[in-house]
């Protein structure tokens, strides 16, 4: 009997681990998109495209302003445009 609610405790701790961790990395994931986000909107405000928000890719158009290699590789990763990070 002792063994079986060993058992369950451990089953538990288990879901809880891992269920802490994907918060945290899905807190993370926000963090990097959000940073990302600024850093395509204050980019494409320095930029000389001639197009609206709706019809820029973040980190596809040229500008003043580098945008990160961190957030170049989230926006190969993660398509966005100007307007959804505005």
């Amino acid at each position: 009997m002792l063994k079986a609610i060993f058992s369950s405790w451990m089953i538990v701790l288990v879901f809880l681990l891992l269920g802490c961790g994907v918060k945290k990395k899905s807190a993370s994931s926000e963090d990097l998109r959000s940073q990302c986000c600024q850093e395509c909107v204050e980019a494409f405000s320095k930029s000389p495209v001639g197009i609206g928000a709706e019809g820029a890719q973040c980190g596809s158009f040229n500008s003043a302003v580098e945008i990160s290699s961190a957030c170049q590789k989230y926006f190969k990763d993660n398509q966005l445009m100007v307007s959804e990070c505005q």
